[in-house]
Parts: C-alpha cells; structure tokens; sequence
C-alpha cells in the first residue's frame, strides 16, 4: 500500500513537472504548445519508440495492431503532463478509498 502511494505522489509530481515545463516554454515564445507524451519518448529514446509499435503488433495475438492504432497511438499525442498525472491521480484516489 505504502508503495502505491509513492508511485502514486511521484507521478502527480512528475506530471506537475511537466507542466511547468510547458509553461516556461510558452512564457519564453508567446505559443502555448502542450508537449505529448511520443514527443517526449521520441525526443529521448526514438529507436525504442518504434519498437514498442513493432513489438506490440507482431507479439500480440488479434488485437496488437489494433491496440497501437487507436489505443496506445491516442495516448501519445495526448499531453504528457495529463498521461503521468492522472494515473498519479487515480492510484492516490483509489488507496485513499481503500482505507
């Protein structure tokens, strides 16, 4: 329990981070622009990027192509702030309810 919560804080903190991040980046070029989550990935591992897609596709009986095209695709160009802060949010929300 103790661990989920950790992850949890570490998460919203991380996703804060990110967040500020953005802002400075608006505050220092006048366009507000939200960085995704595949930027980032992109931006620090690109060749692990495309083989995740590969991976997931191939390894994944039915649904791997499936999966990445709308589902995992979807999740990387939303901000990157948004995918690390609500699974932080939602994991601090269900430990304190399980209390």
């Amino acid at each position: 329990m103790g661990m989920c919560k950790l992850t949890g804080r570490i998460l919203v903190v991380v996703g804060i981070g990110f967040f500020i991040r953005d802002i400075i980046i608006w505050a220092g070029s006048g366009l507000l622009v939200l960085s995704s989550a595949g930027e980032i990935w992109y931006s620090v591992n690109k060749e692990s990027l495309l083989l995740a897609e590969a991976a997931i596709a191939r390894h994944i009986p039915i649904i791997g192509p499936e999966l990445w095209h709308p589902v995992i695709s979807t999740i990387l160009t939303a901000p990157i702030f948004l995918v690390i802060l609500l699974p932080g949010l939602l994991i601090i929300f269900i430990i304190y309810k399980l209390k």
